[in-house]
């Protein structure tokens, strides 16, 4: 497969006059998925653009105008709205959303990280939830319109991820059977690319213009499709002709970026790498056997955290000794917030930021499963799934392996958050501020009905 991207300055997706005429004379004047071989008449040449690319050129463009397709009007209002809206909540739907995200500058939109995670199950499973609860939550776009949205961002995203299929076991890892390996040419996915997916960007076109829209740009709407096309073509090849699974990630053309940013970050990050500096680096590169990229490079990869300095342990940085703390003396006001955990939990209001803190609580009661032998203290916080307001954001994302939370256990946390927000100011001169809120909270915890064991009170 010979990969196509852009060239210099152009925007992604486009290709040089010199380089589409060399490529489209093989094609009989188009360009064309699968050319015969120009040095060997008895192979074929499988064309296709990067799809990171791709995926970038689609981000920007989604965020810049609106498209449609046939149920309705594709906007980036709605990610912008939930970005708006978890700002100022302590409790995130997904943490990852920021400016770079709904507003990125000219060199943050060359980041493939950025644009995968725009368009991720975390963003697309909030759009669903605030659509279905749309009356109950307040904000300034109607959600209920937000269907032709999150069809569009579903379809894309499981575009890239049929084409970022690393290994064989990267189904279990992710709980995603599109990220499986290839191994059957009757592949269901294979189809989805061909026809299904080809159909869709061929709508949304079409329905674009018919409302006045702009739609994806000409270059990208043919690079979409002509991958789409090119993929399906050549994975039914390769399996016919000897491979027992295909992984799409080879199709890449990232590997080559990771070696330029290995390149560059062996010159001391310098942007104007002159030719003896890139020799070192290469020089180094082929003596060690290690290629690294960059943190901070246009490129998304697993072992990005990896490179980032640990900061120390508390053993490193001579944590402090617990009965050297400093009492803190709260105001009224905040300690009969700690004390209303006493009182009947009040039903929980429906909105973003308590769906979030419900997730959060689902993680709580995982933690208590392992941390504990005893099945009644993770079952007294817990129910059965259920796709009921609270919990729907859980259900939104789960694919099997999530924990649903006691209301009450949830109205048990927004309370210690509460407390937790309210002490804060008055504790932010301890030295050992999270000693300071624990030596606070502990003892009303291990006093409050909701996490005594049902079956062994000692628990």
């Amino acid at each position: 497969m010979a990969g196509l991207c852009e060239g210099g300055n152009e925007p992604p997706g486009s290709l040089k006059a010199s380089k589409r005429k060399s490529l489209t004379a093989s094609g009989g004047g188009d360009l064309q998925p699968c050319v015969v071989h120009p040095c060997n008449l008895q192979r074929n040449l499988y064309l296709s653009f990067d799809y990171c690319h791709i995926i970038k050129n689609i981000r920007s463009q989604f965020l810049d105008h609106d498209m449609a397709d046939k149920e309705g009007t594709i906007s980036s209002k709605f990610i912008k709205e939930i970005y708006r809206i978890q700002k100022d909540l302590a409790v995130k739907p997904f943490r990852f959303l920021t400016r770079k995200h709904v507003e990125p500058s000219s060199f943050e939109k060359m980041n493939v990280l950025y644009a995968v995670q725009t368009f991720s199950l975390e963003v697309t499973s909030t759009l669903d939830y605030m659509k279905e609860n749309h009356l109950r939550l307040t904000s300034r776009v109607n959600f209920s319109e937000a269907g032709p949205t999150i069809r569009f961002m579903k379809n894309v995203y499981k575009f890239f991820t049929v084409h970022d299929i690393s290994d064989k076991t990267q189904h279990l890892r992710r709980s995603n059977p599109d990220s499986m390996m290839f191994y059957s040419a009757a592949d269901d996915r294979l189809r989805w690319l061909k026809d299904d997916f080809c159909d869709y960007i061929n709508e949304l076109q079409t329905e674009s213009k018919t409302r006045n829209l702009k739609g994806l740009t000409k270059e990208t709407h043919g690079a979409l499709i002509l991958t789409a096309e090119s993929t399906a073509s050549c994975i039914v090849h390769l399996l016919q002709n000897g491979f027992f699974y295909v992984l799409t990630r080879a199709f890449s053309g990232d590997p080559v970026e990771a070696m330029f940013s290995a390149i560059r970050m062996g010159g001391g990050w310098n942007d104007m790498t002159d030719s003896r500096t890139a020799q070192n680096a290469i020089n180094r590169i082929l003596k060690s056997g290690l290629l690294i990229s960059a943190p901070d490079a246009n490129i998304a990869h697993e072992e990005r955290s990896e490179m980032t300095g640990k900061g120390l342990s508390r053993e490193e940085n001579n944590y402090c000794d617990i009965s050297s703390q400093t009492t803190v003396i709260l105001p009224q006001h905040i300690s009969v917030l700690l004390e209303s955990i006493y009182e009947p939990c009040m039903p929980v209001f429906i909105n973003l930021g308590t769906a979030s803190q419900a997730l959060v609580c689902g993680y709580l009661v995982r933690v208590i499963e392992e941390k504990t032998s005893c099945s009644s203290c993770a079952n007294d916080v817990s129910i059965p799934p259920t796709a009921a307001p609270l919990m729907g954001l859980i259900h939104k994302l789960d694919k099997g392996g999530l924990r649903y939370p006691k209301p009450d256990f949830v109205s048990l946390i927004i309370t210690l958050q509460k407390f937790v927000e309210g002490a804060l100011p008055y504790c932010m001169k301890s030295a050992h501020l999270l000693q300071t809120i624990t030596n606070y909270v502990l003892p009303t915890l291990e006093q409050c009905d909701i996490l005594k064991c049902s079956n062994e009170k000692s628990h």
